[in-house]
């Protein structure tokens, strides 16, 4: 079976993904990604597609379980299936279209290869190949167990041995040992046997214990009762000591009660009140007498503080002047300093205008002379261009030049060149001869092919046996195809099971008709019931007596006595069948069940006789089929091995051919590409010989064509130089007599320019810059000067004249004698006039505000002693006094009495709770009848003879719980019964270890012989292929295997040149790796010679290896690849080329991102 096309529908990361397995000579297929790129989620995919997604998937983690969904395109022969798998509870095979589909339609493909058997064989990681390297080693001196759990893929099956051993061992063995379970049970059995034989009883021991426990319980029963006693004298005076205090408490509070007599109750809280009361009104008064003072001081303060209401009202417009004084009083400094200023400015300006050969006139008519903006930025960007015309002018001169010298070398190049032309007749023969590669290897890889091909396809045919035929005889074969054979097996099967059944049945019938008969037998001898029959012989020989008789055949005298006999005999029968009727009911049921066996017997004969003839019938049909094709003798069961050994010889014949044609193909192609190379190079003019190789030939043709090339690409560079040269030069000399132009346009441009800037016009770059210069310095100092007198000494000498104004006005509003004075001076004196008035406004604020308080405070004082004679008012109401000192007397008096009643409540509850739910009266006639003061000696006592008579009680308890258990195991003991069972269980336990060593011996005794019958029939063939497989993965350090057959259990070594045997010990662990891998490879072709061929999952095998065990790796599994389809899945990309080295350019590469 190969995989065509794998989709991941809905699968682990992948969504509508599809794969394709093109096919090929090499049916090998490369898939690299990164990690996580979901390699590893493809080889898992492979596997739930054959045999079904797992129910708890690890894969569901884009899309959900229940939509996992896997397809492919698969085939088998000359069979082919397009199929999906679902993850779903049954029917997971259907259609692309969804259609359900039997679990069957796989089996052709598959045959009985399950998920477990497939993951071993056709499944192989970097683990397990590690893993097969360590139990290699681990039985290295077992070559039958290397060779079995190799082929099998199952690793560690030395330790399975040893484990079975082990646990036979810890089972049963002929030494006794105190760890084995067989002897344990064993142990067990004699110890329950010792318990069985020891437990007897006998009629004198028990008598005396019965006796003895009845002592005991008299005693014991004695000892209870005085106990019982002692422990309510104990109650009684511990009961008497506990209510002793309590009693002699009431007594005294109810002679205080008395003492107290009539008191007036008063509430809990009275005396809080009152001291409340009391401490508010004495607070009250204090608070009133200093409060009262408080006001008539602040009264005569207030009266006394001078208001000034005009200033107060004006005390913004005061103190906005007093700011503008404060902020104008440096105007005067500064005014002065900046009339220095400009003096100093204008002297400068002076200078300027020497410089400049200006009259020093007036700054307005200085204003008017400077030139204007936009004269001296026009002046300005001539004086720029200037230069830049200057360097134009010089370097498109210097361009000309230079470029005139670069054309004439260019043309003296191309004079000097000669002209070589390569014919298209040549470059056609050269591509067709590189078409060819190396033709060299190529025949060589051809010839190998069909040396493969041949040997393969001789192989097969003696693969065939003795039905072997010609190809053209097997192209034409009438044997019915796979899938009617496999119809045909399960036909045979099908009979071959009726046939089976219907003589089990038979079997089954004869063994119940013998049982039914011997349970009559036995019943007839065991009860001898008489039956119908008997009763109707025994009447019919009394009839026949009396016939006798009665026709006086015989006289009454010689037949009398006789009939009488018979008569009797007839009754007595008829008698037996009465008193008999249950046995006989039941032997009649025996006998129907008896009929009915023959009867299902005799049917279950013809059932058999009909399975016999069908299946002879069949087998009579397909061997005339058999015989008609030619192939006489052939079994039905190796039809199908048969045709798919057919189809394999008819593909190897086709590979066969085609490895021929293209062999001859390539020759007939080498020898004309040949021929007309070597005609091509002789129009050339290259002499060559006429017995050259073709890749001689390519070499020349290569080297004339080079030559040749280089020459035209360098002529036709200098061309193309030469063209580009002269227009350059062309537009070069245009560049001269346009800088010329440019040049002359400015000097007129200059000379106007001088003119509008009043410049003399000699004027050169320089000296008009320097003007510029000046001119921008005379305009600047000019522009200071105007903005310091106007933005500056004008602004603050108006600013001074305003605030005078302002302070005179409001002088004149509020005090007329200030006019005469200074802004200044006016702003001054308000100011201190306004500090003044907001100082006794201040005051009065404050004066009035403790006024307010003081008052608020009076009227607190008053209600607070109101209040507190509110409060006092009921308590004296309810006194009945008028003092507070009497009021506190009765207060007292009411405390007093509350006290001495709830002492008394609780003396009483108390003494009530202690004693023991008696009344108090009897309480207190206890206590009466004893002294109070003698009640700890007496329990002390009373103590002492209850410690006596409990440890007596103790020791009696314990005498009668022994005895009483003496006598129950003498008359109610199961020791024996316990015995008897530990016994039984003992032997089941001897009986289970016995089966389980029997089974686990025979577990290793067929595991040995699986691995020494695998080794006979396989060691040959598997280790002759593994050897060369082995010999090419080690790059030839090991020349072959060797089976060391001197020691007693074969030992498997390798062998290298020199002759130097290493065992597997003494092997690198990357050695034991590839020997590990050379016999999986080897088991794996020889189980493919004899099945299905399934697709080989290869996962990240050469991790460890360097690229050229790689590549010898690689190599290996090329040969496999033209046996079954190779899937190798890999992370380093680095192995793509070593690939395409080994299978070719057009091998199938796929690559997964992460």
């Amino acid at each position: 079976m190969r995989l065509h096309q794998l989709q991941l529908i809905k699968y682990g990361k992948f969504t509508d993904r599809s794969v394709d397995f093109p096919k090929a000579v090499h049916d090998f297929h490369f898939i690299v990604g990164p990690n996580e790129a979901g390699k590893s989620t493809l080889r898992s995919a492979i596997q739930d597609l054959l045999f079904g997604i797992a129910t708890r998937s690890p894969l569901a983690f884009v899309h959900p379980l229940s939509d996992l969904r896997l397809g492919a395109s698969i085939s088998e022969g000359d069979m082919a299936l397009d199929f999906h798998r679902a993850k779903a509870t049954k029917n997971t095979l259907r259609t692309p279209h969804n259609e359900a589909m039997t679990d069957t339609v796989l089996v052709p493909f598959l045959g009985a290869t399950d998920r477990n058997f497939f993951d071993q064989m056709f499944g192989l990681d970097h683990a397990k190949l590690i893993q097969g390297g360590k139990s290699i080693l681990s039985a290295e001196n077992d070559i039958g167990q290397i060779l079995f759990q190799s082929a099998a893929g199952i690793a560690g099956l030395g330790k399975i041995r040893d484990a079975l051993v082990t646990e036979a061992e810890s089972l049963w063995g002929p030494r006794k040992a105190a760890d084995r379970e067989y002897y344990i049970a064993q142990e067990k059995l004699d110890d329950a046997s010792a318990m069985l034989k020891a437990a007897s009883i006998k009629a004198k021991a028990w008598e005396e214990a019965n006796r003895t426990v009845d002592e005991l319980q008299t005693a014991l029963s004695d000892e209870i009762a005085l106990h019982g006693k002692l422990n309510g004298n104990r109650n009684r005076l511990e009961r008497l000591r506990r209510t002793a205090p309590f009693w002699i408490t009431i007594r005294e509070m109810e002679n205080q009660l008395r003492d107290l007599g009539e008191v007036i109750e008063m509430s809990a809280n009275a005396e809080v009140q009152l001291a409340k009361a009391l401490v508010d009104k004495a607070g009250g008064e204090h608070q009133l007498d200093f409060r009262d003072s408080e006001v008539e001081r602040i009264s005569l303060e207030l009266k006394n503080v001078p208001l000034n209401n005009a200033v107060f009202e004006c005390s913004s417009d005061i103190t906005d002047l007093n700011e503008k004084r404060l902020r104008y009083s440096a105007y005067a400094n500064d005014i002065g300093r900046r009339e220095i200023e400009v003096k100093e400015l204008w002297k400068e300006v002076i200078r300027v205008c020497e410089q400049l050969t200006w009259p020093a006139e007036t700054d307005a008519l200085l204003f008017q002379r400077i030139p204007t903006l936009l004269v001296r930025r026009a002046l300005e960007a001539s004086a720029l261009a200037h230069s830049g015309l200057q360097q134009a002018l010089q370097g498109a001169q210097s361009a000309e030049t230079s470029k005139k010298n670069d054309l004439s070398d260019v043309i003296e190049q191309i004079n000097d060149l000669g002209n070589r032309v390569v014919p298209v007749i040549l470059r056609a023969a050269l591509n067709t001869a590189r078409a060819m590669g190396e033709t060299q290897s190529t025949s060589r890889t051809h010839e190998t092919n069909l040396r493969k091909a041949s040997a393969a396809l001789e192989t097969s045919l003696q693969a065939l046996g003795s039905w072997r035929k010609t190809v053209a005889q097997l192209a034409v074969s009438l044997l019915p195809e796979s899938s009617t054979i496999s119809r045909l097996e399960q036909d045979r099967l099908a009979l071959y099971t009726e046939n089976k059944n219907a003589s089990q049945q038979l079997e089954d019938d004869e063994i119940e008709v013998k049982r039914i008969a011997l349970s009559i037998t036995q019943f007839q001898d065991l009860h001898h019931p008489t039956t119908k029959d008997d009763v109707t012989h025994a009447r019919d020989q009394r009839n026949l007596s009396w016939t006798a008789i009665k026709s006086r055949t015989v006289t009454m005298d010689e037949g009398g006595n006789s009939f009488e006999a018979a008569m009797d005999h007839a009754d007595t029968m008829a008698d037996h069948r009465l008193d008999q009727v249950e046995e006989s009911a039941a032997l009649q049921s025996l006998q129907h069940e008896l009929q009915r066996a023959i009867a299902k017997h005799t049917a279950s004969t013809a059932r058999l006789l009909r399975a016999e003839t069908s299946a002879h019938q069949f087998d009579t049909a397909w061997n005339d089929t058999t015989n008609a094709v030619g192939l006489s003798g052939l079994p039905l069961e190796a039809a199908r091995e048969w045709l798919v050994k057919t189809a394999k010889t008819l593909d190897c014949n086709v590979s066969y051919q085609m490895a021929q044609e293209a062999a001859d193909a390539y020759q007939a192609q080498t020898a004309t590409a040949r021929q007309t190379l070597l005609i091509a190079l002789g129009t050339v003019g290259v002499v060559v010989g006429e017995d050259e190789l073709l890749s001689t030939l390519c070499a020349h043709a290569e080297l004339f064509i080079k030559d040749a090339d280089n020459t035209a690409i360098r002529y036709e560079g200098l061309s193309i130089q030469c063209k580009s040269a002269t227009a350059v030069l062309k537009t070069l000399a245009q560049s001269v007599e346009d800088a010329h132009h440019a040049l002359a346009q400015w000097n007129r441009s200059w000379l106007a320019t001088l003119d509008k800037a009043r410049l003399p016009p000699d004027s050169n770059v320089g000296s008009a810059k320097g003007a510029l210069e000046l001119i921008a310095a005379l305009e600047d100092k000019l522009n200071r000067m105007r903005e310091i007198r106007v933005n500056r000494i004008e602004a603050m000498n108006d600013d001074l004249a305003e605030f005078d104004g302002q302070a005179r006005k409001l002088a004149e509003q509020l005090d007329a004698t200030l006019v005469s004075q200074s802004g200044a001076a006016i702003a001054q004196a308000l100011a201190v006039r306004l500090l003044k008035a907001r100082e006794a406004q201040k005051d009065s604020v404050r004066l009035k505000t403790a006024l307010r308080l003081a008052q608020e405070q009076v009227i607190a004082a008053k209600e607070s002693i109101k209040s507190a004679d509110a409060q006092l008012q009921p308590l004296l109401e309810r006194a009945r006094v008028d003092t507070t000192d009497q009021l506190a007397d009765c207060i007292a008096r009411s405390a007093l009495k509350k006290v001495c009643q709830n002492t008394l409540a609780n003396a009483v509850e108390n003494f009530l709770a202690g004693g023991d739910g008696l009344t108090r009266d009897r309480i207190e006639g206890e206590l009466a009848e004893v002294d109070i003061a003698e009640i700890g000696t007496e329990l002390t006592h009373i103590q002492a003879a209850l410690s006596s008579a409990v440890e007596r009680q103790g020791l009696l308890s314990a005498e009668h719980a022994n005895a009483v258990r003496s006598l129950a195991e003498m008359t109610g003991s199961d020791d024996a019964a316990t015995a008897e069972a530990r016994r039984q269980e003992a032997l089941a336990q001897m009986t289970d270890a016995a089966e389980r060593y029997v089974r686990v011996c025979t577990a290793v005794r067929l595991l040995k012989w699986s691995i020494e019958r695998y080794r006979e029939q396989k060691q040959g063939p598997m280790l002759a292929r593994a050897s060369a497989l082995f010999s090419k993965l080690t790059l030839g350090a090991f020349k072959k295997l060797h089976v060391d057959f001197e020691r007693e259990t074969l030992t498997l070594e390798g062998q290298r040149d020199t002759g130097q045997l290493v065992g597997i010990a003494a092997m690198s662990d990357g050695t034991r790796d590839q020997l590990y891998f050379a016999l999986r490879l080897a088991a794996l072709e020889l189980h493919l010679d004899q099945a299905l061929a399934l697709p080989f999952i290869a996962d990240d095998l050469f991790i460890n290896y360097d690229d050229d065990r790689a590549k010898a790796g690689l190599e290996a599994l090329k040969e496999l690849s033209t046996k079954t389809q190779v899937i190798f899945l890999s992370h380093h990309a680095h192995l793509v080329d070593i690939v395409k080295e080994v299978f070719g350019y057009d091998v199938n590469i796929v690559t997964v991102e992460r």
